[in-house]
């Protein structure tokens, strides 16, 4: 059970180390997108003019909102059209026959026999759970 729990703490570790790695990386991002725009900004207006910059800022700021909105509105379509594929993917598997009577007699043994069917389920998890963790240590390994 050691091992389940070392995995699952290896697991936390770097699925935390790659949170706070994207965090860092778009904050720089951001502050470096803050400081090119300032300096575009501060040469325009040298070169032409303090207002002529700001139109030029505005112009393009109205610009990036109007392709972020594009964005935003065809992502959520997009995952609508997932979403009812999934649906309509879910419907037909229910109505295949062969499927469906498989998923009768899984619960007529769940229903006669529940304690087997617990001790066929946990043993099932920790067989899972074993090969999930050799995999891992595997790639940590192999990294």
């Amino acid at each position: 059970m050691g091992g389940v729990f070392e995995a699952l703490i290896a697991r936390y570790k770097a699925s935390a180390y790659s949170l706070v790695s994207r965090v860092v990386a778009y904050i720089s991002g951001v502050i470096a997108l803050v400081f090119i725009f300032a300096g575009v900004f501060i040469w325009i207006a040298r070169e032409e003019s303090l207002v002529f910059a700001c139109f030029v800022f505005a112009a393009a700021f109205v610009i990036i909102g109007a392709v972020g909105l594009l964005t935003a509105f065809l992502f959520r379509r997009r995952a609508h059209q997932i979403e009812m594929s999934k649906t309509n993917i879910g419907l037909s598997i229910l109505k295949n026959p062969v499927i469906t009577a498989v998923g009768l007699r899984v619960i007529g043994v769940m229903r006669r026999a529940p304690k087997t069917t617990l001790g066929v389920a946990l043993l099932a998890g920790l067989l899972l759970s074993l090969l999930n963790q050799r995999e891992t240590t595997e790639q940590s390994e192999q990294a």
